[in-house]
């Protein structure tokens, strides 16, 4: 009982229990709304506050914005110190929890995005820093995307390192790439080592020698590795893959790594958007099962929205379906490196313009497709010619593609004309 009902100064302002009782369940008659507001004025008079549990709450919670998780948490706390329903404050209790839970996690969200944006930020930097250094060093692909900012940060440190470490191999042997061969180890035992045993190392042009030797020791790994997964469990899939280019050297390393906890189906084509590409089940140890498909970007398979696969009938699938080229970077330094010999940085009788001037000319894109085309087209002459070398051909295979160049030099700009044969990409038909 209250000081003033103590004092009996309130009894005349009683009333019934039918008449209301103002929310509070006391047992006592309730107090009239006049009574109660007699109450709060000598309450406050003599230092006392006499505002019901619901006045408080109002009060506490006036003004708290509620549209945000921190406002909603804020408002139920201030609730909790006047509440004095034991069921309203284990509700109150539990929506609580709920909100700290959901602003942790809205917390989480917003320092990965900010994450995200910064990798992002500092990857574009690092491909910006990279992409003069690797186009110097002769690795045009793989400048020209780190132009456009798609290398990863593992691609960019690993090929850095291999410049750098080719270049003090190359400079250790006096710029000798015979004797840089024979000088490393990853190669002993490799067709590249028994030839430069014999002196017959392809010319290659000192800029694309870091290239070249980086080459040959990605090839060298690469045999290892397949050796080696042949004769894990379940890793014979992976060997075919990658010795059959359905899958890149990245790719059949990360998959080894999975080896037990991921299995891969047989592949299989898709149509995605307006691209036929290889496609194929990935089932996790737990059973889960889901699709993923090749990705030209990313040079990798990843996960995809099934609903957006539509099935290629046999009879359009490629007969040698391939993702990955199957000129290796050796070849492609060496193709790279014979523009910068005499033979195609002087102009011949009545071709006023060299086929290294061409080969500026193009854009990224064109240029890539001329590479490939030559380097193809050696490959195909060593081929069709036993006993021969891939760097015989190489000249030959410049000419009849460079002639495919229309170079016309006028008063404000030059116009390039190119019309190669239809190159349809590897895993297309």
């Amino acid at each position: 009982m209250g000081l003033l009902e103590r004092t009996g100064v309130l009894d005349r302002y009683k009333v019934s229990p039918t008449q209301g009782t103002s929310g509070l369940l006391t047992g006592q008659p309730a107090l009239s709304p006049f009574a109660q507001q007699a109450a709060r004025n000598i309450g406050g008079v003599l230092g006392i506050d006499m505002r019901t549990p619901e006045e408080k709450i109002l009060a506490a919670t006036a003004g708290i914005d509620r549209t945000t998780a921190a406002g909603q948490l804020e408002a139920i706390e201030a609730r909790l110190k006047f509440e004095t329903d034991p069921d309203k404050r284990n509700t109150l209790g539990q929506q609580a929890v709920q909100l700290r839970r959901q602003m942790a996690s809205d917390a989480r969200a917003v320092a990965t995005a900010e994450r995200t944006a910064k990798e992002s930020k500092d990857l574009l930097d690092l491909n910006t820093r990279a992409e003069p250094i690797l186009r110097e060093a002769g690795y045009i692909e793989l400048a020209d995307m780190a132009a456009n900012g798609s290398l990863t940060q593992a691609q960019i440190t690993s090929n850095l390192g291999n410049i750098r470490k080719d270049k003090i191999t190359l400079e250790r042997n006096q710029n000798d790439l015979a004797g840089a061969i024979l000088n490393t180890p990853e190669l002993e035992g490799t067709e590249a080592f028994k030839l430069a045993q014999q002196g017959k190392v392809p010319k290659i042009a000192p800029r694309f020698q870091p290239q070249y030797l980086a080459g040959l020791r990605e090839e060298a790994d690469q045999a290892q590795f397949v050796k080696t997964v042949e004769a894990r469990k379940g890793g014979e899939k992976i060997a075919t893959d990658l010795k059959e280019g359905l899958t890149t050297f990245a790719e059949a390393q990360r998959q080894a790594a999975d080896l037990g906890n991921v299995t891969y189906g047989d592949v299989k084509f898709y149509k995605v958007g307006d691209e036929i590409l290889p496609t194929r089940e990935r089932k996790q140890q737990d059973g889960t099962k889901d699709v993923v498909t090749w990705s030209p970007n990313l040079n990798k398979y990843v996960e995809v929205d099934e609903t957006r696969l539509e099935r290629v009938p046999p009879e359009r699938e490629p007969k040698t379906p391939r993702v990955v080229s199957p000129v290796s970077k050796n070849q492609s330094a060496e193709v790279l490196s014979a523009f910068d010999f005499e033979e195609n940085t002087t102009d011949k009788p009545g071709q006023p313009f060299s086929n290294k001037e061409k080969f500026n000319e193009l854009d990224t894109t064109q240029r890539k497709r001329a590479l490939r085309n030559i380097a193809n087209r050696a490959a195909q002459l060593k081929a069709q010619n036993p006993g021969t070398t891939f760097s015989q051909h190489i000249q030959t295979a410049i000419e009849e593609e460079m002639s495919k160049i229309k170079f016309t030099e006028g008063t404000f700009d030059d116009t390039v004309e190119y019309n190669p044969a239809p190159m349809i990409k590897d895993w297309t038909p």
